[in-house]
C-alpha cells in the first residue's frame, strides 16, 4: 500500500504550510484540537495529534514567528498573510531555491540581512512513495 500520512501538534508555533506540486495555494496545517503552549512552559501539558495525508512531491514547511513578524523601515510588518502568499509564488521551485527565495523575498521587504527575533524554517518533502509495511504509530495522542 502506498501511503504517507504527517503527525503533528501544534506546541505555540504558527501552523505549517504544505505545498503540494502544481497548486499555488498552500494549505495551512491547522491542528485538529487546540493549538498548546510552546513546550516547557507549562508541566503536564498534553498536546492532541493531529493527522493529514501526503502525496508525493508534497513540501512541508515549519517555521517560527521570527520569520514573519518583521518590518519595513516604515514599520509595516511583513505578516503570517504575506509570508502564506509569497510561499505560495515560489510553489513550483525545488525546496533550495523555495527557501533562498522566500528568504531573499522577507530580507528585501526589510531591507536587512539579519532578524531580530529567532528565525527557523525546517523543510520536509515526500520524494518518493513505496509499497511499505506500515508499522505501529509511536505517537500517543492523550
Amino acid at each position: 500500500m502506498q501511503r504517507a500520512e504527517l503527525r503533528f501538534a501544534n506546541a505555540g508555533h504558527p501552523a505549517a504550510f504544505r505545498l503540494q506540486r502544481g497548486e499555488l495555494i498552500p494549505e495551512i496545517l491547522q491542528a485538529d484540537g487546540q493549538r498548546g503552549p510552546a513546550m516547557g512552559i507549562f508541566p503536564d501539558v498534553k498536546y492532541s495529534t493531529s493527522i493529514r495525508s501526503l502525496t508525493e512531491g508534497d513540501l512541508i514547511m515549519l517555521f517560527t514567528d521570527g520569520l514573519f513578524e518583521v518590518e519595513d523601515s516604515s514599520g509595516a510588518l511583513f505578516t503570517e498573510e504575506r509570508l502564506h502568499l509569497s510561499a505560495g509564488r515560489y510553489a513550483t521551485l525545488p525546496p533550495k531555491e523555495f527557501f533562498s527565495a522566500l528568504l531573499t523575498e522577507v530580507r528585501n521587504f526589510t531591507q536587512r540581512e539579519t532578524f531580530d527575533d529567532d528565525v527557523c524554517i525546517v523543510g520536509l518533502e515526500v520524494r518518493q512513495m513505496t509499497d511499505a509495511k506500515v508499522e505501529k504509530s509511536h505517537c500517543r495522542d492523550k
